[in-house]
């Protein structure tokens, strides 16, 4: 199995609280809480498949770049496809779920995905965690 985090994360600087990406995911993980169906368990997966009775558990921990801000060409180009399906995926992710769990409007939910912005900033080189868990 793997699956994203639901958070980014930078080597070069922290992630200011504010940053307008960082607050979308922040968002998302309060509505799919209220909503019964929390997305912020992926740093769980490994001990969530021992506890199901799954025995010799593995997980490898995977940056994703997002954006085109890696040197190397397969990072360079991972990075730009990870970046269009976070901004293909946004409305998809947001709509339901800002407007039914935490009362936002249609018109406000536009203005929160304006977060997109964040994305293309190269200088932040930004990633997203993946873990990958599987059993043998």
């Amino acid at each position: 199995m793997q699956e994203p985090e639901c958070d980014i994360a930078s080597d070069d600087a922290p992630i200011p609280s504010d940053n307008a990406f960082r607050q979308w995911f922040f968002d998302l993980t309060e509505a799919s809480a209220r909503a019964d169906r929390p997305i912020d368990v992926i740093p769980h997966l490994k001990q969530m498949f021992i506890n199901a009775g799954f025995v010799d558990v593995h997980e490898k921990v995977l940056k994703i770049p997002i954006n085109g801000w890696p040197r190397g060409r397969r990072l360079k180009k991972i990075g730009k496809m990870w970046q269009q399906c976070l901004l293909d995926g946004l409305p998809g992710f947001s709509y339901a779920l800002f407007n039914r769990w935490l009362g936002v409007s249609t018109d406000q939910i536009e203005v929160s995905l304006d977060c997109h912005i964040v994305l293309g900033y190269r200088e932040t080189n930004l990633f997203a965690t993946c873990r990958l868990v599987w059993y043998m």
